[in-house]
C-alpha cells in the first residue's frame, strides 16, 4: 500500500481504490456543497472532492473516513481491523512524536496579525437555518493555561466576522474545564485548529 504522508497522498489513494468523486461542476458553500456531500455519503458513493467551490480559491475535500472501507484505506488495514487498529491508535503508550521542518506545506498559506481573516477560507454553511459557516472537522488543540494540560477535541465554529469565530463546548466536553479557567489579558491560551490531517493524528 502506499504510504500516507499527506491529505494529497491520500486522496490519490481514495481515487486509486473507486473511494473518490470528483465534482467538477460550480458548487455554492451556501448549502449546495453540504447537501451534495451528505447525498454521496448516504448513498454509499465515494468521497467528493469539490474542485470548482465558487467564491473560494481551493477545492474542498469531504468525507475522506465516513465509511469502513475509506477507514481502513487510512488505517493502512482490513475492514475488519479498524476498530482494534483505533484502539491500539488510541493507546497513549503508542503515541509518534513529532517531527519538526522548517518548511511545512502547510505553511504555504499564511495570514498573521490584522490580515487574519476567517472568511477568506472555503468556509460551508451546512444546513438551513444555520447561522452562518461552520467549521465543522477541525481539532481544537488547547492547553490549561494553569495546569498546563493538554487537550484535543472536536468543536462546531460558527465563523462570525473577522477575524472572530463563535466556539462550542458542550459543558460535559472534555475541553469546558479549559475554557472555564478562560483567557484573560495578562494569561492567553492559544488554540490551533488543525484541519487537514494525516492518519498519525
Amino acid at each position: 500500500m502506499t504510504t500516507i504522508h499527506n491529505l494529497r497522498s491520500f486522496i490519490e489513494i481514495l481515487e486509486a481504490a473507486g473511494q473518490l468523486v470528483r465534482i467538477k461542476q460550480p458548487v455554492s458553500l451556501t448549502h449546495e456543497l453540504a447537501d451534495v456531500a451528505a447525498t454521496l455519503e448516504r448513498s454509499g458513493g465515494g468521497a467528493p472532492l469539490f474542485e470548482n467551490v465558487t467564491g473560494s480559491l481551493w477545492p474542498i475535500f469531504a468525507g475522506g473516513v465516513a465509511n469502513q472501507k475509506r477507514a481502513a484505506l487510512a488505517l493502512g488495514c482490513s475492514e475488519k481491523e479498524v476498530t482494534d487498529v483505533m484502539g491500539r491508535a488510541l493507546d497513549p503508550k503508542n503515541g509518534i512524536a513529532p517531527v519538526r521542518v522548517a518548511d511545512a506545506p502547510w505553511q504555504a498559506n499564511v495570514q498573521t496579525g490584522a490580515s487574519v481573516d476567517a472568511r477568506t477560507l472555503p468556509i460551508p454553511t451546512h444546513s438551513r437555518g444555520d447561522g452562518g459557516p461552520f467549521i465543522t472537522g477541525g481539532v481544537i488543540v488547547s492547553r490549561d493555561p494553569v495546569s498546563g494540560r493538554g487537550n484535543l477535541s472536536y468543536n462546531r465554529m460558527l465563523c462570525t466576522g473577522r477575524p472572530a469565530s463563535v466556539l462550542m463546548s458542550t459543558s460535559g466536553g472534555t475541553s469546558a474545564p479549559l475554557w472555564k479557567a478562560g483567557p484573560t489579558r495578562s494569561r492567553r491560551s492559544p488554540s490551533p485548529l488543525p484541519s487537514g490531517w494525516t492518519r498519525r493524528l
